[in-house]
């Protein structure tokens, strides 16, 4: 048999002659390149058995691509259940069962919301707000809807108040001094008095979504669009502000980053103003391993987040003619400016870029928070130099601004003789971190169950003051430190819960500097305003926690966690 080339109109083709005289061609440049017709593809597959089986198995294939996924998929999660009941069985109760539990139960979330986003029910419940939002969120139906709104969140405050407070526990009246007086503060601080003034309904919401979170749970999405609503902004405002009430600031801006060059500064004031009123998970767990109880913690950052979009609002209204900064014009777009929000393409590309964007966010913020507490250490170290000039030992920032917080811990509500040790902590808090403060919190509240219960169990139990140390005489022991009244204990826990100090200005200005470089201008002129915008929130939380919170079920939560 020998190869002989038939001239034809079809390019790259070849011929071949046996002895019998039949001719078997195809257009391989075709073939390779899938274009090959019917014709030619059955000229060849039935000349050989191996490629029409081949070809077989891909049309199959094609075919059924997406059944087979899905019975892989299903394969996948039988197998892990089978290996989820045998690991059970064969070792349960120990801290691994548990991880496995709660991770189990994670992706057993994650595979259904992720089923649910694409069925119809889920796409029209969706549009279904969407549509309900654009319907009343504008014009005089808006307006109707928030003053009724106004009118019935302020009547439920008056009637809570006089009914289970004033009547009961009319010590705790004295929190409504700061419920008023931090937001007076705050609005002399405002950039624009006169939008402020129109905010002030913003505080009715916010204080009313506060009251209604001490007796209900939301889930992120919801609340957000409903804050959205009932404020009046943007439903990405309202989910970053109920993001930040289990993420640290970079993990709750991440869920908005999409939207973050084009926020006007009032939005783009909400995101990094909220981060500075709320703290994150993994920064509760550390305030728990301090020894204060867990319920107050989860439920004052739950609280600050209404708290902070209501005040950032009221320090940093919006108005019509707000302009949103943009990148220079370079040629170059703004997706390409801003290449780290750009979305995966692919499951390794969005590996790859998750890599990249952790590193660029932990590089930028840890090495802000550093700069910022070596200077404030500087600061320290040079106040504690004069101090020793003149006798004074230990003269910190935190120590004089100890003072200054004074009056701020006994608008709160706490008690005259704890404010000075409820100061000096908002001092730490707010010159570091919370996390330094909350430690040497959480042994006076210990201190406080001891001494509760030991008083408690007999008449004839005494005990002595040495200076600041409480010495039980019964038992021998010393309460080292003191004690303080359980409601300032309460109070200083939910003042505390918060993000606003000099060092986390450094991470937000890292995490921004990196998502948003064109605007990093706008919020390191904004930055003081936001801290203390998130100061504010935290302290309107303590003031609600001093105002409706009953000791005897303090001491309960206390005793419990």
């Amino acid at each position: 048999m020998e190869l002989v080339e038939i001239k034809t109109e079809i390019p790259s083709v070849a011929a071949k002659i046996d002895h019998t005289g039949e001719i078997s061609c195809i257009n391989f440049a075709d073939q390779i390149s899938g274009e090959t017709n019917g014709d030619q593809l059955k000229f060849v597959v039935g000349s050989n058995p191996m490629m029409r089986i081949t070809q077989k198995t891909r049309i199959y294939l094609e075919d059924n691509f997406d059944r087979i996924i899905l019975l892989g998929k299903v394969l996948l999660f039988l197998g892990y259940f089978v290996y989820f009941g045998f690991a059970l069985s064969y070792h349960i109760g120990d801290e691994g069962s548990w991880r496995l539990i709660g991770c189990t139960i994670l992706g057993v979330w994650i595979t259904f919301w992720s089923l649910l986003k694409k069925t119809r029910c889920y796409s029209g419940w969706s549009s279904f707000v969407d549509k309900v939002y654009d319907e009343y969120a504008k014009g005089k139906r808006s307006l109707i809807v928030r003053w009724c709104l106004y009118v019935a969140m302020t009547a439920f405050m008056v009637v809570y108040v006089i009914l289970f407070v004033a009547r009961k526990t009319p010590e705790n009246l004295r929190s409504l001094v700061g419920l008023f007086g931090f937001p007076f503060l705050l609005f002399l601080y405002s950039n624009n008095k006169r939008k402020s003034m129109v905010q002030v309904f913003v505080l009715i919401i916010g204080m009313s979504v506060l009251t209604y979170l001490g007796v209900i749970k939301f889930v992120v999405e919801t609340v957000g669009r409903a804050l959205a609503f009932c404020i009046g902004t943007s439903p990405s405002e309202g989910i970053n502000a109920v993001g930040n009430m289990f993420l640290h600031v970079p993990e709750s801006v991440m869920l908005i980053q999409e939207y973050l060059p084009e926020m006007t500064p009032s939005q783009l004031f909400v995101t990094y103003a909220g981060g500075m009123a709320t703290v994150g998970g993994v920064s509760l767990v550390i305030f728990m391993s301090s020894g204060v109880p867990a319920a107050p913690l989860v439920a004052a950052s739950a609280m600050s987040a209404p708290a902070a979009l209501a005040v950032a609002k009221l320090c940093f209204p919006s108005h019509d003619e707000e302009d949103t900064p943009i990148p220079i014009n370079d040629g170059k777009s703004l997706a390409e400016k801003i290449s780290f929000l750009r979305h995966p393409k692919s499951l390794m590309d969005s590996i790859i870029l998750g890599i990249r964007q952790s590193i660029s966010l932990v590089v930028q913020g840890v090495a802000y928070v550093m700069t910022f507490v070596i200077i404030l250490e500087f600061v320290n170290n040079t106040l504690i130099w004069f101090g020793d000039r003149i006798g004074v030992e230990n003269m910190t920032i935190e120590f004089l601004f100890s003072y200054v917080f004074y009056p701020f811990a006994f608008m709160m509500g706490a008690k005259s003789e704890d404010c000075l040790f409820i100061g000096e902590l908002l001092g730490i808090r707010t010159f570091s971190l919370a996390i330094v403060a909350y430690p040497k919190l959480g042994p006076i509240m210990k201190n406080g169950v001891a001494y509760r219960d030991y008083i408690g169990n007999s008449v004839n139990n005494t005990w002595t003051a040495v200076g600041n140390d409480i010495f039980l005489d019964n038992l021998n022991h010393t309460l080292v430190g003191g004690v303080i009244d359980p409601r300032s204990e309460i109070i200083a826990t939910y003042s505390l819960c918060g993000s606003a100090s000099f060092a986390i200005m450094g991470l937000i200005i890292g995490s921004f500097e990196v998502i948003v470089p064109h605007r990093i201008g706008e919020i390191t002129e904004n930055i003081f305003r936001a801290m203390i915008a998130g100061t504010v929130a935290s302290y309107l939380t303590a003031c609600f926690a001093g105002n409706i919170c009953k000791l005897t079920v303090v001491r309960i939560l206390f005793h419990l966690f």
